[in-house]
């Protein structure tokens, strides 16, 4: 009988990535999102008449506009570790990038990038929604959203996985 060789790989991927693939850490991931959302929403309009209100209706939008905002800056991180993957003078980069940031002050910028556009894209889809909900004053709207952007954006993509690997 002829056996053909199995081989198992050992995959380990960075925190931004890990964070896009459907698991049970969604299960706590989506509703810590939310209940954040809901909290800087609040926290932001509570002196507004029906300020929970406004903020419990448009919760589950800005939630969803922030995985948006989060995954065009998962896409940075992406596109440079598989720009940079091939060109060996980029080795000690991409070990940084997927395993600890802070190795690598080049990977700091770039996720800072990351996270800078991770954050105007929360600003700019928050100001939308709460501009559509019509509750809002145009200052109160921009301050919202802006807190919003500086409490919600991806800072875990600094996360080093390699501490959960060691």
């Amino acid at each position: 009988m002829n056996q053909k060789e199995f081989r198992v790989y050992n995959m380990i991927l960075p925190i931004w990535l890990l964070l896009w693939f459907p698991s049970p850490l969604w299960l706590l991931l989506i509703p810590a999102n939310f209940l954040l959302d809901l909290l800087v929403m609040w926290l932001s309009i509570r002196k507004e008449e029906n300020g929970f209100a406004v903020a419990w209706k448009n919760s589950g939008k800005i939630c969803i506009a922030g995985f948006v905002s989060d995954f065009i800056g998962m896409l940075i991180l992406f596109g440079t570790y598989f720009w940079s993957g091939n060109v060996e003078a980029f080795e000690k980069f991409n070990y940084a990038l997927v395993f600890n940031p802070f190795k690598h002050a080049g990977v700091v910028v770039v996720i800072l990038i990351s996270i800078i556009v991770s954050g105007i894209c929360i600003y700019k889809l928050d100001k939308r929604i709460l501009r559509k909900s019509g509750e809002l004053s145009e200052e109160l709207i921009h301050k919202t959203a802006l807190r919003l952007a500086i409490f919600t954006a991806p800072y875990l993509y600094f996360l080093p996985v390699g501490w959960f690997y060691n």
